[in-house]
């Protein structure tokens, strides 16, 4: 079953996630990241608003 946007945007702001296709480029603050900066291009993704990544980086962390 894919997980289409219609389905993200019942239970995030529309304004939070979008589908995108083509060039990404991802880069770390991180002081003490060893990859400061990566570049893809795909036909379709998901892109969140890294302003507020870190309100929900609870749900992508690991559980026992």
């Amino acid at each position: 079953m894919e997980i289409s946007i219609a389905d993200l945007h019942q239970v995030f702001n529309t304004n939070f996630v979008e589908e995108k296709n083509g060039n990404v480029t991802i880069q770390e603050r991180q002081k003490k990241a060893t990859l400061t900066e990566f570049s893809f291009t795909h036909p379709k993704f998901l892109n969140f608003d890294s302003n507020n990544i870190d309100k929900i980086n609870r749900i992508f962390e690991k559980r026992s």
